[in-house]
């Protein structure tokens, strides 16, 4: 398999924060890099797909912007995308309330964060590497973030056939582990006070202006080679490896670490940046207050754009066959944390979500009032295999959505795929 079976090749960047914005608000020094890298920075930007803000500065296009929110950045759409997501909550980072089945329901910490890809084409000389690395530098520095990685995209999805087993997404849950050991490696300050092994093991070592360290393993990010394991068959990742411990990092032969084990806590992180020592969700109470207010408005509109979901689905032409009756369930604040689940989840099965059906089901949640329960069969193709499913919701009484889907293995593994790539599972 080479890198074209992955689609064109792409730099990808990813920084994760949970730095006190409401300490010390930083959204305007994020504007301000990039700025600094006007050639790297998006050409739109918005809440909406596609974002329709035209930047000339993004000091200008986030000048009005309130936390919390999510951004979507373009820099190019053709002749291939290039862009991101610029997420930044209020305090320390939003967060995820989740039940998965029958399980206890538990909290868990949403980083502020920011991503982008751009073309492997674009790095037509060695001097957009250096940009583009030093760009990723200054952005761990003004997000005071714990940690963050550049990769190349051939190489992050060929490790989609080494994963634990029962965890087809890539990304990593950042409190009990990493991703990987790519091309750049940032260790924000709560990593360097409780280990330095890190250090001194023959990468590029550039340090950063809030107390963390930027290692650079390989000259350029595009070393993808078709015959190597993805992890144990490239020699550049075996010191970090070595060093951190295999079990640091995601693989098939992973031994997954409690919560601090391996990795530092979100505590820990939170004692190396100004701010408050409580987790998110401590003012949850509050919180719930607003949502109702802003739901009894929603609900309004719900008759509505249930008849319109309705109407979409009953116009269906072709029913694909039934292929499986396995479950997958989960609950979910209202909110972003549900719209992104379920963004990527259309992304990856296509068929009625990716239509206008599936724009009607998404808008018919939103709106719908508690306790209400509704079920629809959807045609969808993941792994383009057409099956039909059954996609159910619950509206409960804490202003949440339990979501419960029936269809093949290759559905509830993209379920999987789409709660992971939430960033934190």
């Amino acid at each position: 398999m080479d890198g074209a079976d992955y689609g064109p090749d792409a730099l990808m960047l990813y920084v994760y924060s949970v730095a006190d914005f409401d300490a010390v608000d930083r959204l305007a020094l994020i504007a301000a890099v990039f700025d600094e890298f006007a050639e790297l920075r998006p050409l739109k930007c918005g809440p909406k797909d596609p974002p329709r803000i035209k930047v000339t500065t993004m000091g200008a296009a986030l000048a009005e912007v309130e936390r919390p929110f999510r951004y979507l950045l373009v820099r190019a759409s053709e002749p291939t995308y290039e862009g991101g997501e610029l997420t930044l909550h209020q305090g320390r980072g939003g967060y995820l309330n989740t039940q998965i089945g029958k399980g206890a329901p538990s909290s868990t910490v949403r980083p502020h964060s920011f991503s982008f890809s751009y073309d492997r084409d674009w790095f037509d000389a060695s001097e957009r590497y250096v940009m583009v690395a030093e760009f990723f530098r200054r952005m761990c520095e003004e997000m005071d973030a714990f940690y963050g990685f550049a990769t190349s995209q051939a190489l992050w999805l060929s490790r989609r056939g080494c994963m634990p087993q029962r965890r087809s997404g890539l990304f990593a849950q950042l409190d009990r582990e990493l991703p990987d050991v790519t091309w750049l490696n940032y260790f924000g300050p709560s990593w360097l006070r409780r280990t330095n092994r890190m250090l001194g093991l023959g990468y590029g070592e550039t340090r950063t202006s809030n107390g963390g360290v930027v290692l650079q393993t390989t000259e350029t990010p595009f070393v993808f080679q078709r015959e190597a394991h993805p992890i144990l068959g490239y020699p550049w990742k075996q010191p970090l490896i070595g060093a951190l411990g295999k079990d640091t990092f995601i693989w098939s032969d992973q031994v997954q670490g409690a919560p601090g084990e391996r990795v530092p806590t979100w505590k820990e992180h939170f004692a190396v940046s100004p701010g408050t020592d409580d987790m998110p969700w401590v003012n949850w109470e509050a919180d719930v207050d607003v949502a109702d207010r802003k739901r009894a408005e929603r609900e309004k509109t719900f008759p509505r754009k249930a008849r319109a979901t309705e109407r979409l689905a009953s116009a269906r032409r072709v029913t694909p066959p039934t292929l499986g009756r396995e479950e997958f369930s989960t609950i979910f604040d209202m909110g972003d944390d549900f719209r992104g689940f379920f963004r990527s989840f259309s992304a990856l099965v296509n068929g009625d979500l990716t239509g206008k059906l599936g724009t009607a089901l998404l808008a018919e949640i939103h709106a719908a009032p508690h306790n209400t329960e509704r079920s629809y069969l959807l045609a969808v193709s993941p792994d383009g295999i057409p099956e039909l499913i059954e996609f159910s919701y619950f509206i409960d009484d804490i202003d949440a959505v339990e979501v419960y889907l029936f269809g093949s293995s290759r559905l509830t593994a993209a379920c999987h795929s789409a709660l992971e790539s939430l960033g934190h599972y």
